[in-house]
């Protein structure tokens, strides 16, 4: 049977059950071989919780696995790279996310959310002109 990875979040918002973002076979955060997935050097790294408007960082040991359901339509998974809009900062923050099929509609989830990350003194400014975002699709072949 098929397995799939996937990151389990820590929403605090989140009732019956946890949220979790599933893993493509290929991305910067690893590769799946086999059963088994290789981590890349990214880890830690910090997902983010559209639902709830959280962010949540994960490490490579909260990668859990199980069966894939057949014929399940996942969306992608976002690398999204981020220049803090606050003034006079600038400074770069990579995170990840799904629930959007396009770039459009993730950065307006984005941009709703406002989810809360700590750049230096401050919390993360968003700004969609600042946002840079790279799809990772689930049914990307091994190479």
């Amino acid at each position: 049977m098929p397995f799939e990875h996937f990151v389990s979040l820590d929403c605090s918002m989140s009732r019956g059950g946890k949220c979790s973002i599933v893993l493509p076979p290929r991305s910067p955060l690893g590769t799946v071989a086999g059963l088994s997935y290789l981590h890349e050097d990214t880890w830690p790294a910090v997902f983010l919780c559209l639902r709830h408007g959280q962010a949540c960082v994960r490490s490579d040991q909260n990668i859990l696995q199980r069966v894939e359901p057949m014929g399940l339509f996942r969306l992608p998974l976002w690398q999204i790279v981020s220049e803090c809009g606050h003034e006079d900062c600038g400074r770069p923050h990579t995170t990840y996310a799904d629930k959007a099929q396009d770039w459009a509609t993730l950065v307006k989830l984005i941009l709703i959310a406002t989810p809360s990350i700590r750049c230096g003194d401050h919390s993360l400014v968003w700004r969609g002109d600042l946002m840079r975002g790279v799809e990772f699709a689930h049914n990307s072949l091994m190479r």
